[in-house]
């Protein structure tokens, strides 16, 4: 149960806290199968809903990313051949830390901590 509040206060915080193309790059890694591909299998309404944005800006992310080369769409299909490189693109113009960038704070269990 402890587990399950951990990790609804982390999406919540990411939902907050981060930028849209750093929480669809965390996605597109996080789902990363070997040869760099991500298979998109559930309905991207389903998909935008869940980092916390509308389909359209999860589209605009998303082709935001194979204009600048990082990703290749093909239908429900993202090819990404450099992982780090996305997620570097995708923190490039800087971010908020989950945790407010204060150090002490980095072990506290509790959610107040990351308010």
């Amino acid at each position: 149960m402890a587990r399950q509040w951990q990790v609804l206060a982390d999406q919540l915080l990411d939902t907050k806290l981060t930028k849209t193309s750093e929480r669809v790059a965390h996605f597109l890694t996080g789902r990363l199968l070997p040869g760099g591909r991500v298979a998109m299998l559930e309905p991207l309404a389903a998909i935008a809903a869940r980092l916390g944005m509308t389909p359209e800006s999860l589209s605009r992310v998303t082709h935001g990313l194979e204009a600048a080369g990082l990703v290749r769409l093909q239908g429900r299909r993202v090819e990404e051949p450099d992982a780090k490189a996305v997620t570097q693109a995708a923190r490039a113009s800087g971010h908020k830390s989950k945790r407010l960038g204060f150090p002490e704070m980095e072990d506290c269990p509790w959610p107040a901590c990351l308010i």
